[in-house]
């Protein structure tokens, strides 16, 4: 389906559940409760995507939270979309925790991608930025996912004096695991808004470039250094802007000989330089709410729980009207709420 600004709208991110087994503080903090539950059950959630996979031209879906994996409805939802013959691309969003028992349920269901969200490699670090995390439960999920074929990509917050000194070491995770780390701006939305200026990393290519050889200064004992082999071509409406780095001068504790020295590196910018003129996404929350936007307001919504099937193409070109080309200043939503 094509908007009015001529975006082709085929992606739709559904949030199975606003609860989560961490409490990362830029998305759902320990000190706010989440809301009364009213999630859908298993059978609306189907039936809404059903409809809008048909009516709207959807052939990419990805579940998110919260955490998906500690909903109830991960496997009927999956069982369900497996059944798409129209879907190109299936995929989740997770933290990772408890997601390990579901990978062969998700490989069966033609879910091929994996983003996870690791914000820290150092293990203490991981717990307090996550309230509880276990850096060794999401490790063992990648490899244990890579192992069944899964494309796996890392997501990283990047947040000024908490995990800012960490890229270099992310850089070369990358190499080790043959896998793409994604550095994400933060948000002003939700959790954050009151401390956004404090932790706020501006990023960009030039900004990555330059704070990776500051960090490789203050470590001269590690004697690397990088360099760019190749910008990749970017899908119209990707998120990302992608990127290859070479290490360079690895000592045998950086890299063994089985591991790759080039990294797959991706920059998500969302706050510096928003992508909303080529976003291409409905979300679908776990009320039933259908928002053209992460960042949509209350009165931007509509929610789709008994409403009737013929209705839905009006209610689709209206919420796609309503995409907007320019990023909001910022958002009361909570991230957990509506799905990263």
């Amino acid at each position: 389906m094509l908007d009015y600004c001529g975006r082709r709208i085929h992606k739709l991110r559904i949030s199975i559940t606003n609860k989560c087994n961490l409490n990362c503080f830029y998305c759902k903090p320990s000190s706010i409760s989440t809301k009364a539950n009213t999630n859908m059950s298993s059978d609306e959630f189907v039936d809404i995507i059903t409809v809008l996979v048909d009516s709207a031209d959807i052939d990419e879906i990805r579940i998110t939270g919260g955490e998906p994996s500690i909903s109830p409805h991960l496997e009927p939802i999956t069982n369900a979309i497996g059944k798409f013959n129209s879907i190109k691309k299936f995929a989740i969003t997770s933290n990772g925790l408890t997601l390990l028992k579901y990978l062969p349920m998700l490989k069966e269901n033609n879910c091929t991608n994996i983003n996870l969200s690791i914000d820290s490699l150092i293990p203490h670090k991981f717990h307090k930025i996550t309230g509880g995390g276990d850096l060794k439960q999401v490790l063992k999920l990648i490899d244990q996912g890579q192992k069944l074929g899964f494309k796996i990509k890392i997501n990283i917050v990047v947040m000024k004096d908490i995990n800012d000194d960490e890229l270099v070491d992310f850089v070369i995770f990358s190499a080790q695991k043959g896998i793409e780390v994604r550095f994400l701006e933060l948000i002003r939305m939700g959790g954050v808004l009151e401390n956004f200026d404090r932790y706020y990393f501006p990023f960009n290519f030039n900004n990555l470039w330059s704070h990776l050889n500051l960090l490789i200064n203050k470590q001269p004992n590690r004697k690397i250094n990088f360099s760019i082999t190749k910008k990749t071509e970017d899908a119209i409406d990707s998120t990302s802007s992608n990127f290859m780095i070479k290490i360079n001068n690895l000592s045998n504790n950086n890299l063994s000989n089985n591991n790759s020295s080039i990294a797959n590196i991706g920059i998500i910018s969302s706050t510096s330089t928003p992508f909303c003129h080529s976003c291409s996404r409905l979300r679908l929350d776990s009320e039933g709410n259908l928002r053209a936007c992460l960042m949509s307001n209350e009165d931007e919504v509509v929610n789709l729980r008994n409403i009737k099937h013929t209705d839905y193409m009006n209610i689709i070109k209206k919420i796609t009207l309503s995409k907007p080309t320019l990023r909001s200043i910022k958002s009361s939503n909570y991230m957990s709420d509506i799905g990263g």
